[in-house]
């Protein structure tokens, strides 16, 4: 009998992790903080009404593993602080939105791409990224960066 598979952790694809961290030990690339990257327009855009709807629909679909404070999860990883940073530093915003559409494991995009992208949106919120005035969609562009 085959033991039954568990989900994967809340983490991006392990070739875009590796990437990042192979380029920059080379010399090839520099992370910049969050503030440089937001200079340079690189970080992901999402609109304020995208994090209050996102808010709303991770509670009803996301917080009973991942926690109401995205940290005091009981089942899935932490969504914020030191755990998330480490992950998805680096990553492109496209590439949450997407690993967001995998969740529930039950269910795997379930719901609108309108829903998964807000609930993107209120997970960078909660990380400390700024609202901006484009919403963030699956096709969006941005670097998530944090602030050092």
């Amino acid at each position: 009998m085959r033991a039954k598979a568990t989900p994967a952790p809340f983490r991006r694809p392990m070739s875009s992790r590796c990437a990042g961290r192979d380029e920059a030990a080379a010399g090839e690339t520099e992370e910049a903080p969050a503030e440089d990257a937001a200079a340079a327009g690189d970080l992901p855009s999402f609109t304020e009404a995208q994090v209050a709807s996102g808010k709303a629909a991770f509670d009803a679909n996301c917080a009973v593993c991942h926690g109401d404070t995205l940290t005091n999860n009981t089942y899935g990883p932490p969504l914020a602080g030191e755990f998330f940073h480490e992950n998805w530093e680096g990553a492109a915003a496209a590439d949450l939105v997407a690993k967001v559409h995998t969740m529930p494991p039950s269910a795997p995009d379930s719901l609108s791409a309108e829903v998964y992208a807000d609930m993107a949106a209120y997970i960078l919120s909660v990380n400390g990224l700024p609202a901006g005035t484009e919403p963030l969609t699956a096709e969006s562009g941005g670097t998530i960066s944090f602030a050092q």
